[in-house]
C-alpha cells in the first residue's frame, strides 16, 4: 500500500502525465520496485507499521525515485550530450 501512495504522490506532483518523457517512467518502475522490495522486507520484520513508520516508508518511497531519476538524468546528460562551444561574457566563442 506504501508503494502505490508513494508512486501515486510522484505522479500527481509532477504534472501532466502523459508529457512525462522515458527515464521518470523508468525511474518511477525501478524505484517502486526496490520500494516495495525494502518495506516488504521491513513489515516482515515488524509485523505492522506504525503511522509514523508508514509515513516514513511513503516517504522512502518519494526520496528512491529522486535519487533513481537524478541518476537517470546525470547518465543521460552524460552520455548524450554534445559538445556545446562555451561562449565568454560578450556572446563570443572562447577558443
Amino acid at each position: 500500500m506504501y508503494v502505490m501512495i508513494a508512486s501515486i504522490v510522484v505522479v500527481v506532483v509532477s504534472g501532466g502525465i502523459l508529457r512525462r518523457k522515458l527515464a521518470f517512467w523508468t525511474s518511477l518502475i525501478i524505484s517502486s520496485a526496490i520500494h516495495l522490495v525494502v518495506v516488504h522486507t521491513w513489515t516482515g520484520r515488524v509485523a505492522n507499521l506504525s503511522r509514523g513508520q508508514g509515513k516514513l516508508a511513503t516517504c522512502l518511497g518519494c526520496v528512491l525515485f529522486l535519487l533513481v531519476y537524478g541518476f537517470a538524468r546525470l547518465m543521460q546528460r552524460t552520455l548524450y550530450s554534445e559538445q556545446v562551444p562555451h561562449k565568454n561574457y560578450k556572446g563570443g566563442e572562447v577558443p
